[in-house]
């Protein structure tokens, strides 16, 4: 959990963090307004990688990366993390025998040794 500087409340109720006298909170919303809605801020900016900036208690939506706003589709372009499927290894290519005698796989351009042999 981060340590703020500040975290006031003001005469409408509503909560803000601060952290050397900006809006910023890496764990959660930086406002949480009295009516329900929340804004995120990083650094005195709108700012949320995970998610929207700013959730108005309607349910309205609205996205923002280091105070520049985008559209949910351009948020999730910029955000989406590509997960590449892990490759199973060939392991029926340890076939063949290095000349210190260990493992040895073959790549069908070279031949590498278990043990880093050059």
């Amino acid at each position: 959990m981060e340590n703020y500087n500040k975290v006031e409340k003001d005469e409408d109720g509503n909560k803000l963090y601060f952290l050397n006298g900006e809006l910023h909170r890496t764990d959660g919303p930086a406002i949480e307004y009295a009516n329900g809605t929340k804004t995120w801020w990083t650094n005195d900016k709108l700012h949320r990688t995970d998610g929207p900036a700013i959730e108005c208690a309607n349910g309205n939506k609205l996205y923002f990366l280091n105070g520049a706003e985008f559209t949910e589709e351009e948020f999730l372009e910029q955000t989406q993390v590509v997960i590449r499927p892990k490759v199973q290894e060939d392991f029926s290519r340890w076939n063949s025998k290095c000349h210190c005698g260990a493992p040895a796989y073959d790549s069908g351009f070279s031949v590498e040794c278990s043990k880093g042999c050059k």
